[in-house]
C-alpha cells in the first residue's frame, strides 16, 4: 500500500462526514419516531428493536459505538 498518511487522512475526513451526514439523518429520525410513538401511547424503548440491532453487529467495538447511538436516540425521542 502506498498511500501517504495525508492521502489517508483526506480519506478518513470524507469518512467521517460521511458518518456525520448519517448520524444526523438518524437523529432526526429518531425524533420522528419519538413523535409518533407519543402520539400512539407508545413507550420509547424498544428492547427487541434494540437487541435485534445490536445482536446483526459481530464487532465489539461497533457494537459499543451503536450502544451510544442508541442511548442518544431514546434521548432524542423523549425530547420535545
Amino acid at each position: 500500500m502506498n498511500e501517504t498518511l495525508e492521502t489517508m487522512r483526506k480519506e478518513i475526513n470524507a469518512l467521517d462526514e460521511t458518518i456525520k451526514q448519517a448520524l444526523k439523518r438518524r437523529f432526526e429520525l429518531s425524533e420522528s419516531i419519538g413523535k409518533y410513538k407519543q402520539k400512539h401511547n407508545m413507550p420509547v424503548l424498544d428492547a427487541s428493536r434494540e437487541k435485534e440491532i445490536l445482536d446483526a453487529i459481530d464487532d465489539t467495538s461497533i457494537r459499543n459505538i451503536y450502544a451510544v447511538i442508541l442511548r442518544e436516540s431514546k434521548a432524542r425521542q423523549t425530547s420535545e
